[in-house]
C-alpha cells in the first residue's frame, strides 16, 4: 500500500497547516479546518495517527480523490481548495503558503494532480498524520 505522511506544523483560528510527504520527499502544503478546544488549543476532525484513505469521488468538485475514514465523521476527503472556508474537515493541498488578511494555500490544482499521480490509481493509500499538539 502506498503511504503518505502529513506533518502538521501550525494550528490556529486560520486553520491547521502542514506538509504532506511521500517516500520521504515533500509533496505539498496541507490545510485543514481547525476548531478551538477547551484547553486553549486547536483540533481537527482527522486525529493524528494511522489512517486508510480509500478511492472515492468528490461529488461537489466532480472528480476522483481519496476519502479518509474517521469514526463519527463522513465525507472527509483530500481535495483541491485554497482557503479554510473551503473545507469542513477535509484536507486541502497546495504548493505554497500565501499571506493576506487570512493565510491560505496556493497552487491547489497542481498539488492535487501531483498527489493523485503519486497515488497512481491505488484503491487505498495509507495516511500517517503527525501532530505536535497530540
Amino acid at each position: 500500500m502506498k503511504a503518505f505522511t502529513i506533518h502538521r506544523a501550525v494550528s490556529s483560528r486560520y486553520g491547521c497547516f502542514g506538509v504532506m510527504a511521500h517516500e520521504g520527499l515533500p509533496v505539498c502544503i496541507t490545510l485543514e479546518a481547525s476548531y478551538a478546544n477547551d484547553k486553549g488549543g486547536w483540533f481537527t476532525k482527522i486525529p493524528a495517527g494511522r489512517h486508510v484513505a480509500k478511492s472515492a469521488r468528490y461529488e461537489k468538485g466532480g472528480y476522483a480523490t481519496y476519502e479518509i475514514f474517521v469514526e463519527g465523521h463522513d465525507e472527509l476527503k483530500i481535495h483541491r481548495g485554497n482557503f479554510r472556508r473551503e473545507t469542513n474537515g477535509c484536507i486541502l493541498v497546495g504548493l505554497g503558503l500565501a499571506d493576506g488578511a487570512t493565510p491560505w494555500i496556493s497552487g491547489s490544482g497542481a498539488a492535487f494532480l501531483e498527489f493523485m499521480e503519486l497515488a497512481a490509481g491505488a484503491g487505498e493509500v495509507e495516511l500517517v498524520i503527525y501532530d505536535p499538539q497530540g
